[in-house]
């Protein structure tokens, strides 16, 4: 079983929690991804997966109000909104260069 600390090889620097949508949990540190979770999930690891495909590190993410979507932010101000049933970005708006 993963625990948060586990999964983030440069330190958890956010956690975002939105009980809607079988209560999940994001959490971002200071890598290119981040991670999903199911802290009230009755599997034995809470651990659902990653969010992949920014190019820098994350610095910030926010759950969409009541929907099953988690928008985040990079260094760059890259853009991504995720499905997170799926894990897959649906959308993306660019940065600076």
């Amino acid at each position: 079983m993963s625990t948060i600390k586990d999964e983030h090889e440069k330190g958890i620097k956010k956690l975002r929690y939105q009980q809607e949508n079988g209560g999940l949990m994001i959490s971002i540190g200071n890598e290119i991804y981040a991670n999903v979770w199911a802290p009230e999930s009755m599997k034995s690891d809470m651990h659902q997966g990653r969010l992949v495909g920014h190019k820098k590190p994350i610095n910030d993410g926010q759950f969409v109000n009541k929907a099953p979507f988690f928008i985040t932010m990079d260094d760059i101000n890259v853009i991504f909104i995720w499905d997170t049933k799926t894990l897959t970005a649906i959308q993306t708006f660019p940065g600076r260069l």
